[in-house]
């Protein structure tokens, strides 16, 4: 009878072990992840800024200093936000790579050493800095396999292999995290070399062959970003209500693309209004930054109930 009750007691001591030990790894796995939504979150703001600063130093060191106040109050707010980042970082127990962090701060401090040069230069010096960040974004993704899988899978358009299968909330957290910010920056580049043209008043060949293959590009992936807002509407429209605004945001694209087109790198003489050209860019990029964050809520809530049900398992 003791052997017994000694065997009994050994199971079940085994049994609570396996328990800890279950709970722990889900613990770390639900901790792990929101630093990595916490990161993205705190990056996706950053990106905004640095778009938005490129644009508006373009237009400034053109000539146009009612764009100073904007340089000024965006120089400080990307400071701060960097600042932000690097500290929260390492309160999370560093899920991004520390280098990844510097690497970031010494490309803002190489932009803002920019000094007299060619304005594509300086042009080429955000975009990489953005590039950067937006690669963080997508790698922290990555390695932190932010991809549920379920049973049901569809069909999207694969710019590099043509239609591919994802499951539900993979093909959100891709669209999310990587097609919408390469989308916005595409347009965020626009902005910048148009604003700069409007400014200056001129569009020179090698302006023009940036701004011309830009617009291709847009047009090509308003296309695909098309395919991916519909397929993504069949089933995340509770969830992500400003998927209608994007649908509604074509013509405001088309628009964008039929301005720079015509008043810019069509035009002899440029006299389309710079803040405008700015402002109307700047709306479509919000439009589409409300979807990724949508995207984030959805993402951090789904894992608080997965972590639930989880722990409901065990108990």
């Amino acid at each position: 009878m003791g052997f017994s009750m000694q065997k009994a007691e050994i199971k079940k001591e085994i049994v609570n072990k396996t328990q800890d030990i279950t709970a722990v790894r889900s613990v770390a796995k639900y901790l792990h992840h929101l630093r990595t939504i916490n990161m993205i979150r705190h990056t996706i703001p950053v990106v905004i800024a640095s778009q938005q600063h490129r644009g508006a130093y373009l237009a400034y060191i053109e000539g146009d200093h009612t764009y100073e106040k904007k340089v000024v109050k965006l120089q400080k707010e990307i400071d701060f936000r960097l600042s932000t980042l690097q500290l929260l970082n390492q309160e999370l127990t560093t899920p991004v790579a520390k280098l990844d962090i510097e690497q970031l701060l010494q490309e803002w401090f190489n932009v803002k050493s920019w000094s007299n040069g060619p304005s594509l230069e300086n042009f080429n010096l955000h975009s990489h800095f953005i590039e950067q960040q937006m690669r963080l974004i997508w790698s922290i993704t990555e390695k932190t396999k932010l991809f549920f899988h379920d049973n049901e899978t569809t069909t999207y358009l694969n710019s590099e292999c043509g239609t591919s299968e994802l499951s539900s909330d993979a093909l959100l957290v891709r669209f999310c995290l990587l097609e919408t910010p390469e989308f916005i920056e595409l347009i965020a580049k626009i902005r910048g070399l148009a604003t700069h043209a409007s400014v200056s008043g001129l569009c020179d060949a090698e302006h023009a062959s940036w701004l011309g293959f830009l617009l291709r590009q847009l047009n090509q992936k308003k296309e695909q970003f098309r395919v991916l807002t519909r397929s993504l509407q069949k089933y995340m429209l509770h969830d992500l209500p400003a998927l209608v605004d994007l649908q509604m945001q074509d013509s405001q694209i088309v628009q964008l693309v039929q301005l720079v087109d015509e008043q810019i790198l069509k035009s002899n003489i440029i006299r389309i209004d710079s803040q405008a050209l700015f402002v109307m860019a700047t709306n479509i990029i919000k439009s589409q930054t409300v979807v990724v964050n949508q995207g984030l809520d959805y993402i951090q809530n789904k894992m608080h109930r997965l972590f639930d049900d989880e722990l409901t398992l065990q108990i």
